[in-house]
């Protein structure tokens, strides 16, 4: 899992500063789309597919160098007990036991364990945090008026809000809407959206900050793709 979240985020930066640097003053919205949104898919699936190993991976090369550290230690702290036993000093042996008796439990520490747990921690409060988010629409959708305009269902909300999509539901402000003060501009906006399926856009990369909870880029990603 470790190894998986270290090449998953490595694969996103790499493809989110090609981006950055070449794409984002381009005025090619598809394009950019769809660039965006097969870095998201690659980026998740390249842990899985086998490269030619030209040189040793990072994977092996991370597993050599921790068994090298867990065998040293694990010397190091042989020769300190086999040391302390051969001083032959009864009364302060049990005090060198005991610190020899503390290095061994520190050198159990399993920081991938930890690191896993932390990491599961994170994914559970942010699906939380998701699924919050998905049952505050369903709530919009069930508790305000709805207009049905063929192509896609008005929402009118009480507050004073910005419009927004969600599939093929558009919210706006009821009082903007009685007023008419919704620009034609941004009728056609919000309305490409809905026809473009741009929400399945959302929801992909908002699954995605559930899993990479911990990668600053996932925001980055939404925002280049909203």
């Amino acid at each position: 899992m470790t190894v998986f979240l270290i090449k998953s985020t490595l694969a996103l930066g790499l493809l989110y500063g090609m981006y950055h640097f070449w794409l984002s003053r381009e005025s090619i919205f598809k394009f950019n789309r769809v660039y965006l949104l097969a870095a998201l898919v690659i980026s998740f699936a390249l842990p899985f597919i086998q490269l030619p190993q030209v040189i040793p991976s990072f994977q092996n090369k991370t597993t050599q160098i921790w068994n090298q550290w867990e065998l040293k230690q694990s010397v190091e702290v042989g020769e300190f007990i086999a040391n302390s036993e051969a001083m032959d000093l009864s009364e302060k042996s049990s005090p060198i036991v005991e610190v020899s008796q503390k290095e061994v439990n520190l050198n159990s520490f399993s920081f991938p364990k930890a690191f896993g747990a932390i990491y599961f921690l994170g994914l559970l409060l942010f699906s939380f945090r998701f699924l919050i988010q998905l049952n505050g629409l369903r709530k919009l959708l069930k508790n305000n008026p709805q207009k049905d305009k063929g192509t896609y269902r008005l929402v009118l909300l009480e507050d004073d809000v910005l419009p927004f999509t969600f599939f093929k539901y558009l919210f706006v402000s009821i009082s903007q809407y009685k007023a008419s003060a919704i620009e034609p501009e941004i009728w056609e906006h919000e309305s490409a959206h809905i026809r473009q399926g741009h929400s399945w856009d959302i929801l992909l990369v908002e699954v995605l900050k559930c899993i990479f909870w911990f990668n600053p880029l996932m925001i980055l990603y939404k925002k280049a793709i909203q």
